[in-house]
């Protein structure tokens, strides 16, 4: 599930992929929603749009198959004059995914973990309403790439 906290209300998306994979020593996050059964608010109700997010952690030394039970932090970018093509968030344009938090546990699932992220980004429709909360709650693929 994505949690999108915004002052215009809760939104909740499903996840059509998610997936967590190795690019050198950066472990990158895609995760894709779905407009399919969104519940949005008013302002986004009719745009079937839904979040991308990508984001890459260092983690040198990590294993892909020994990641349950770590943690990641990345504090991204302050300003949109800074530039990052590792921490964004897509919904109506990108938006830059600041001091997210990403905690990996095991799940029954051979090629999967359950990862809980979490970060601050700017409102996805209007960036004058200020930061939002995205919280992210998922079972993520893992993929060579």
């Amino acid at each position: 599930m994505i949690q999108l906290a915004r002052k215009e209300g809760i939104e909740l998306y499903n996840y059509s992929m998610a997936r967590m994979y190795f690019v050198g020593e950066t472990l990158w996050f895609d995760i894709k929603g779905s407009a399919e059964d969104a519940k949005c608010n008013p302002d986004t109700a009719d745009c079937g749009m839904y979040p991308v997010i990508e984001l890459g952690v260092q983690a040198p030394g990590h294993d892909i198959s020994k990641l349950a039970g770590t943690e990641f932090f990345h504090k991204g970018i302050e300003n949109d004059e800074d530039d990052s093509c590792d921490a964004l968030i897509y919904y109506f344009e990108h938006e830059p995914i600041i001091n997210a938090t990403i905690k990996i546990s095991e799940s029954q699932y051979q090629d999967k973990y359950k990862v809980i992220m979490s970060f601050i980004t700017n409102d996805i429709v209007d960036w004058e309403l200020g930061p939002i909360r995205v919280n992210i709650d998922a079972l993520f693929e893992i993929t060579t790439n």
